[in-house]
């Protein structure tokens, strides 16, 4: 490692080919550290022949490990590191056929002063890495990644520089659903499930353990009918699993629910823990109006205000004060008709009637009402407390810090300071609220930012989401968060993977406008976040998600 630090020339003689190995620090403090030279680039001779080129690229392992992601370096023959940072003129790209398509579709890529080592030369697609599968210095075919919809450029990395299109390409990813007219959508780790305009449910995706509900447990990339339901109000999905409440006749707004797939945990609720390839009834439920479901748990609004739950409960997330699972429904402590004349040892109301209720990975929130016969304007939330899950500025795990696991609190907690909720969506390890005023406020973990104040950090109290206004309903997936905001999608959060919908992969803590969907196209009431993707239904009435 000597010659790294010192830039002494570790080859030479004999005439063979030398190989050098280039470096560009692009202001990179681990890279500028080492004092490589004064200047943040630089050469350093490796030759001759392959024994040189085997040196320069130890030398590049150890950079890759040492080196934080600005850095640049790479291995050729060449002495100088040339303008484009590399050992020859920077490419560039002049356009790309055809100009949209699916994952797995084949992209001609032309423009000039391309590498021909297909090892030298990354390509993105809207920040998606894509194989490249042929190259020559004027023409690169590529394929498209595995991915969302997203429109974006396409991008070419090399040692001799860096090109972007100037036209963008977009990713179709086919849908499901065809044309077919849909009610809800709802999506989750790796499948997703819709309620159809026709009175059926349709699932798709992975299906290991019998979550598509088809009586099989082979993966379908096409939608595939649920077996033996009718009449569906309302369809969550968790991890591997999916439930469903069904009325007594079409057009009814409450029923009973049904769940199939993965069910080691109790979230089938048939009284088993075993999984199933088919629907199987939750144990005395009869009347539920509304279901969500997450992770590893599910929990359904009644008709007479009360939350039941069942599924993983050791953090808590059931609300039964309890930490134990539960393979049938049990009532959420605190919840059902309003009850303020009787108190418990807090000052707390017997009993308060619930409006909404959201799956968090391991904690459960509900709009409840403030007062005999309001309208739901508070919130109670229980469960996991590491990241301050529950709102009600308790202590908690600090960023950048070993935190052992805090103690669950499996009793609803109110969270503090909000009294004008409109609609509520609990994420991983996160919750947001749509308020009466228009504005939305959020809590718990923050650190890719989905609590949308600016900054990266836990909140266990209500932050305000900054400069958001008209804003009607809210999402939220696995770091991340979106809201209808007079019309428009806006997201905030993590976006590796184009979450955010803005045809960017750079996390935001402040909400960014989403063009993955216009503006008036959507119905806000059906917004829904998964892991990784949102969901929703157009305005003509089929299933969109992205990215």
């Amino acid at each position: 490692m000597l010659c790294v630090l010192t830039l002494t020339a570790c080859g030479g003689g004999g005439g063979e080919p030398e190989w050098y190995y280039h470096f560009v620090c692009n202001g990179d403090p681990d890279c500028l550290a080492t004092n490589f030279a004064s200047a943040p680039s630089g050469t350093s001779d490796q030759g001759p022949g392959n024994g040189g080129y085997t040196g320069c690229q130890s030398l590049m392992q150890f950079g890759s490990k040492f080196w934080g992601t600005a850095a640049q370096q790479w291995c050729d023959n060449l002495p100088s590191i040339g303008p484009g940072g590399g050992g020859g003129a920077a490419p560039a790209i002049s356009g790309f056929t055809p100009m949209s398509g699916a994952p797995g579709t084949s992209v001609t890529v032309t423009g000039s002063n391309f590498p021909t080592n297909i090892a030298d030369i990354t390509v993105t697609v809207s920040g998606v890495t894509a194989a490249v599968t042929s190259a020559s210095s004027t023409q690169l075919v590529i394929t498209v990644p595995s991915m969302g919809n997203a429109t974006g450029p396409i991008s070419v990395v090399s040692p001799s520089g860096n090109a972007t299109s100037s036209a963008s390409f977009t990713v179709i990813v086919p849908n499901p659903l065809g044309s077919a007219a849909i009610r809800k959508i709802a999506p989750g780790y790796s499948h997703t499930c819709a309620l159809l305009a026709d009175d059926t449910v349709k699932c798709w995706g992975s299906n290991g353990f019998g979550q598509l509900g088809d009586g099989t447990t082979s993966p379908a990339s096409g939608a595939v009918i649920v077996a033996g339901v009718a009449n569906p109000v309302d369809i969550a999905v968790g991890t591997s699993f999916s439930c469903g409440i069904f009325g007594a006749s079409s057009g009814a707004s409450s029923g009973s629910v049904k769940c199939w797939g993965l069910g080691t945990s109790g979230q089938l609720g048939d009284n088993l823990s075993t999984s199933s390839a088919t629907p199987v009834s939750v144990s005395s439920v009869s009347t539920a109006s509304q279901i969500s479901a997450r992770a590893n748990h599910v929990c359904a609004l009644l008709t007479s205000g009360q939350v039941v739950c069942w599924g993983e409960g050791t953090s808590g997330q059931l609300g039964n004060n309890s930490t134990s699972n539960s393979p049938v429904p049990v009532a959420v402590v605190g919840t059902g008709p309003d009850n303020y004349a009787v108190v418990n040892a807090q000052g707390q109301p017997a009993s308060t009637k619930a409006f909404q209720v959201s799956t968090g990975d391991a904690h459960t929130c509900a709009r409840v009402s403030t007062s005999n016969g309001s309208a739901g304007l508070g919130i109670k939330c229980w469960g996991a407390t590491n990241h301050g899950e529950l709102g009600d500025g308790s202590a908690f795990c600090q960023v950048g810090t070993i935190c052992d696991p805090k103690n669950p609190n499996p009793v609803p907690q109110y969270v503090g300071g909000l009294t004008s909720a409109f609609h509520i969506a609990a994420g991983a390890h996160h919750t947001c609220v749509a308020l009466t005023s228009g504005g939305a406020r959020c809590w718990g973990q923050g650190d890719m930012g989905q609590l949308g104040n600016g900054s990266n950090v836990h909140s266990s109290s209500p932050v305000l989401v900054s400069g958001m206004s008209g804003a009607t309903a809210a999402s939220a997936g696995t770091g991340f968060s979106c809201v209808s905001s007079n019309g428009a999608l806006k997201c905030w959060g993590r976006n590796n993977n184009g979450q955010l919908g803005n045809g960017a992969t750079s996390n935001s803590s402040t909400p960014v406008t989403t063009t993955a969907v216009a503006a008036g196209n959507y119905d806000p009431t059906t917004l829904i976040g998964g892991n990784q993707e949102t969901c929703m239904k157009l305005a003509d009435n089929t299933a969109f998600c992205f990215p």
